[in-house]
């Protein structure tokens, strides 16, 4: 359990600039990112590729997982994470 918590630390660390910037666009708040638009694609894709790695079903948390998939996909655009969920789901 220790191991897991570690990771979603640091994922949430990674993915902080991303969320930031998605929660503080729609406000009067001015923020600067440090990341590049390219470094934040990897991030995103490298959350995306773990969120596939885990062993989820169709409960709660992978709905809560698979939700972020699709959230991604709004930000990037990347088509390749819809054909990955829509073959996730044709497999359950």
């Amino acid at each position: 359990m220790q191991e897991i918590t570690i990771i979603l630390n640091k994922l949430d660390k990674q993915l902080e600039p991303l969320l930031l910037s998605k929660l503080l666009i729609g406000g009067n708040m001015k923020l600067t990112i440090e990341q590049t638009s390219d470094e934040l694609r990897q991030m995103v894709d490298r959350v995306v590729n773990y969120t596939f790695e885990m062993d989820l079903t169709w409960e709660w948390p992978g709905g809560v997982a698979f939700y972020g998939v699709s959230r991604a996909y709004d930000v990037t655009g990347e088509k390749a994470y819809l054909e990955r969920a829509k073959d996730w789901l044709m497999s359950i």
